[in-house]
C-alpha cells in the first residue's frame, strides 16, 4: 500500500492488525516491535499506540482478526464435546486449542502466554481456572461421565483442584518447549487426568 495514501478509522485499524499479524509469523513474537508493525502497515507508532497500549493487545485482536477470516472456529463457538466417552470426551475438550495453535505458531504462542502473565490479575486467573470455556465444557462432560457411572463423584462434588488439572497442565504446557499435539493429549489424558476423576 503507498505511504501518500491516507487511511482513517477501520481502514487503518484493519491495515494495523494485518500488517502485525503478518508481521509477527516473519519475525516471532518475541522479537516483534511497534516499530515493525508500524512500518509494515505504512503508519507511525502514535497510530498504533491510539488504539492498542501493548504489542500484547495488537496480536491479540489481529489473532481475533486472523482467526475470524480463515477456516478455523473460535473455541467459544465450538460445541462441547459428548461423545458418550469419559476418555473421547477430554481428548476433544483438550484438541480444542490446537487450531489456534497451529494459527498461532508453537513459538509465538509460548512468548504471547509470557507477555501475558505479568499482566494476571485475580480475576483473570479466576477466569482462567474456573470459568473459561475449558472449565465450563468441562462441568458438562464430568456430569455426563458421573451419570454413567464412569466416574464416581459429580462435577459438584469433585475437589476444585482436580478440575483445574486441565486448565493447569494446558498453560504449563504452553510455556514449555513441549509439542502440544494429539499424543501429548493423549497421554495427560491416560496418565493423568483420567486416573484424577476416578479416584477424587
Amino acid at each position: 500500500m503507498e505511504k501518500n495514501h491516507r487511511r482513517r478509522g477501520k481502514e487503518l485499524e484493519n491495515a494495523i492488525l494485518d500488517a502485525a499479524w503478518t508481521s509477527m509469523q516473519s519475525i516471532g513474537y518475541a522479537q516483534l516491535t511497534m516499530d515493525d508493525i508500524a512500518t509494515a502497515a505504512h503508519t507511525n507508532k502514535n497510530a498504533i499506540y491510539r488504539r492498542w497500549d501493548t504489542k500484547l493487545a495488537v496480536i491479540s485482536d489481529a489473532g481475533k482478526r486472523a482467526l475470524s477470516q480463515g477456516d478455523y472456529v473460535s473455541p467459544m463457538t465450538v460445541e462441547e464435546p459428548n461423545t458418550g466417552s469419559l476418555r473421547d470426551d477430554l481428548i476433544a475438550l483438550l484438541s480444542i486449542p490446537l487450531p489456534i495453535i497451529e494459527l498461532t505458531g508453537r513459538e509465538n504462542v509460548k512468548a504471547l502466554v509470557q507477555d501475558y502473565l505479568p499482566h494476571l490479575t485475580f480475576k483473570t486467573t479466576d477466569f482462567l481456572l474456573s470459568d473459561s470455556f475449558l472449565q465450563r465444557y468441562l462441568t458438562g462432560i464430568l456430569d455426563r461421565a458421573h451419570n454413567r457411572g464412569d466416574i464416581p463423584l459429580s462435577a459438584t462434588d469433585i475437589p476444585t483442584v482436580v478440575k483445574r488439572q486441565p486448565a493447569i497442565q494446558l498453560l504449563a504446557n504452553l510455556l514449555s518447549d513441549e509439542p502440544y499435539d494429539a499424543a501429548t493429549i493423549a497421554l495427560w489424558v491416560d496418565r493423568i487426568l483420567l486416573p484424577l476423576f476416578k479416584t477424587a
